[in-house]
């Protein structure tokens, strides 16, 4: 296993483990978050990539999508952090008993942990 699927296992793990701890009722605000910020990306990409480019090519013009690389990630980590910290959205109910609820915190938190470590 190379250093990139060994990140990608760590962070996912790490991920997972807290969507254990937080619950699957504030893990699904985490991961409308997590979705609705890929989606942006991908339009951005689909439709600004030239605009988004050309600017990358004013602060570095050698490695411009390097640049772009970068920055996207880092806004991406901020998004990560910020929906962590702070409010997100919570889904009210009442939480399911422990041999199922445990068993939908941890689906849920494997497809927040996919999601982040698949994108950065």
């Amino acid at each position: 296993m190379g250093p990139v699927e060994g990140f990608f296992l760590t962070l996912a793990a790490i991920i997972v483990l807290i969507g254990l701890a937080r619950g699957y009722q504030r893990e699904l605000g985490n991961t409308v978050v997590f979705m609705s910020t890929i989606l942006l990306y991908a339009v951005l990409y689909q439709y600004g990539s030239s605009y988004l480019l050309r600017i990358g090519e004013i602060f570095a013009p050698t490695s411009a999508n390097a640049f772009l690389s970068f920055v996207l990630t880092v806004a991406f980590i901020a998004i990560v952090f910020a929906s962590y910290a702070g409010r997100t959205f919570d889904f009210s109910g009442k939480p399911t008993p422990p041999p199922g609820g445990t068993l939908i915190d941890l689906a849920i938190g494997t497809l927040n942990g996919y999601l982040v470590a698949g994108t950065i």
